[in-house]
């Protein structure tokens, strides 16, 4: 369960639901002018949240372990989740597509930033 908080209250805004476990990551991003955030849990899966639906709108599965992390690129249409099973996937985020599975055995993938400006 992910629960949005109001910065400028002490009241949530609203609850999304539907993970099948805990929620261990999140980001914002914008496709549009439609605001959604992308969650990763461990029940390996990613899940991606319209937020003025308050609706899961997509499903990102093939990790085989723990989704750890998830990144949204802030120029480019691309989401990433990293896992305890040692990859990184690529996702597009417009299409909520599967571009590519990163594998460097360099093991688990506990965090991922993306800079601004730059294509890595």
């Amino acid at each position: 369960m992910i629960t949005v908080w109001n910065i400028r209250s002490s009241r949530h805004e609203f609850t999304l639901s539907g993970h099948g476990s805990i929620v261990t990551s999140f980001d914002y991003f914008t496709r549009g002018n439609q605001l959604y955030v992308i969650t990763g849990s461990w029940d390996n899966t990613a899940k991606i949240w319209d937020c003025q639906r308050r609706t899961c709108v997509q499903t990102l599965e093939g990790h085989m372990d723990c989704v750890s992390c998830v990144c949204s690129h802030p120029d480019l249409p691309v989401l990433l989740t990293g896992s305890n099973d040692e990859t990184v996937r690529v996702w597009n985020s417009t299409t909520f597509k599967l571009e590519g599975v990163l594998d460097f055995e360099l093991g688990k993938v506990t965090a991922i930033a993306c800079l601004k400006g730059s294509k890595r």
